[in-house]
């Protein structure tokens, strides 16, 4: 039996995620009953950047080939431009399933400070950090580019409550520009935007609840 010291970096993050299916599982996780700063300390998130600490602190790589490395501008440009493409087709999606021109009235956009801070912040930074900085790039030292991505990208839907097609995008696209930049800031940016997008959907945009099955996390 290997020993946690003898463990790869891969090993590790496939520990992780055994560790995220039992704790985070329907049957037992569903079950507990969160509010306010709980929801943040007993999430996968938080499971996530301790498990990434861990992999950091036991690793002998240096934590910039995990991805901790200032990028070409050119990259967060990008990941700026593609999460307002994001936003501006599901705004003509949303005002096309309302088959009217001029679409259904928007309700009003109330999250807490809590979903905010969850969504748009702790989780783009907590997921990134562990799926394209740590899961991601140790895939791709052991197998194909291609493997690498798709493998990264479905074990992260698999962990979003449900297979999601937009999940799944959203996977690719972060490997992408941390393959190119070799850095995950670009990811966080547009995972960022892509989760904001997640409270524009369902607060702003309500026809997109129709194919929700289809296109959401």
């Amino acid at each position: 039996m290997v020993k946690l010291s003898q463990m790869t970096t891969l090993q590790k993050a496939f520990c992780t995620l055994l560790v995220y299916a039992i704790v985070f599982s329907p049957w037992l996780y569903h079950k507990l009953e969160l509010h306010g700063l709980w929801i943040v300390l007993v999430s996968p998130q938080t499971l996530f950047v301790f498990a990434s600490l861990w992999i950091y602190t036991t690793s002998p790589n240096a934590i910039f080939d995990f991805g901790w490395k200032k990028p070409h501008r050119k990259f967060y440009i990008q990941a700026i431009l593609s999460g307002a493409c994001i936003f501006l087709s599901m705004y003509i999606l949303h005002l096309l399933l309302a088959n009217s021109s001029h679409g259904s009235a928007l309700s009003s956009l109330t999250p807490s400070n809590i979903q905010l801070f969850m969504l748009i912040i702790y989780a783009p930074i907590a997921e990134e950090m562990f799926f394209r900085g740590i899961l991601f790039q140790s895939l791709e030292k052991e197998y194909a580019l291609s493997i690498a991505v798709i493998l990264s990208s479905l074990l992260f839907m698999a962990t979003h409550n449900g297979l999601f097609v937009g999940t799944f995008f959203l996977g690719l696209m972060t490997c992408y520009w941390t393959y190119q930049s070799r850095s995950i800031y670009p990811g966080i940016i547009f995972h960022a935007i892509s989760n904001t997008f997640v409270l524009f959907a369902h607060h702003i945009a309500p026809n997109i609840g129709k194919i929700s099955h289809i296109v959401f996390f």
